[in-house]
């Protein structure tokens, strides 16, 4: 069960502790509670612990199944069984080829970082890794990549969970996640401000 979390002040605004929206335009009612046979583990760099743009925290507030860990705490992985990393090593095989896959551990941050935490941190390092194949381009605007094929951890994971878990799961987190790029568009844009 995910808790609430505290309230996050960037830039003078008052923002949701749970999806990082300003508070006049949280988006946590549109944010449904999906049940999955996967567990899946964000590891999260920790500069993205309070960036109101992060999308992994937002994709485990949506899962029932997950958990999110700060990279670099020194946490003992848990083991279990079935345990793959989901990122694009030279050795990561197409993640419909996993077939024992039963947790997904996701490295969250920039490219490097994510790249860093999949190599070096416990909780990433050693786990035989996955990949995406054949994924649509990212519709995440409100951050860049140089890479063409880069998805935002948001739409990564619900991507695999297409594979792993049906199209339901995924298609209701890409609604969700619409509803949430929207309303992030509009704080950039100055709705905060037309509310006082």
């Amino acid at each position: 069960m995910h808790e609430p979390a505290p309230p996050i002040r960037s830039r003078r605004l008052v923002r949701c502790g749970t999806c990082g929206l300003f508070v006049g335009l949280c988006g946590c009612a549109a944010l449904p509670r999906i049940e999955t046979e996967i567990e899946v583990l964000v590891v999260l760099h920790r500069l993205e612990r309070f960036k109101s743009s992060n999308t992994g925290k937002l994709a485990a507030r949506m899962l029932a199944r997950s958990e999110v860990a700060v990279a670099g705490r020194g946490e003992a992985p848990r083991f279990v069984p079935g345990s793959y990393v989901l990122f694009p090593h030279a050795s990561a095989v197409p993640i419909d080829q996993a077939t024992d896959l039963r947790r997904l551990v996701v490295p969250d941050g920039t490219w490097p970082q994510a790249g860093r935490i999949a190599r070096r941190d416990p909780l990433c390092a050693g786990l035989p890794a996955v990949t995406l194949v054949g994924t649509r381009p990212s519709r995440y605007g409100l951050r860049r990549s140089e890479r063409p094929d880069a998805l935002s951890t948001f739409e990564a994971i619900a991507e695999a969970l297409r594979v792993l878990d049906g199209d339901t799961a995924a298609d209701t987190m890409h609604a969700a996640f619409a509803v949430w790029v929207a309303r992030s568009e509009q704080v950039r844009h100055g709705a905060h401000l037309a509310r006082g």
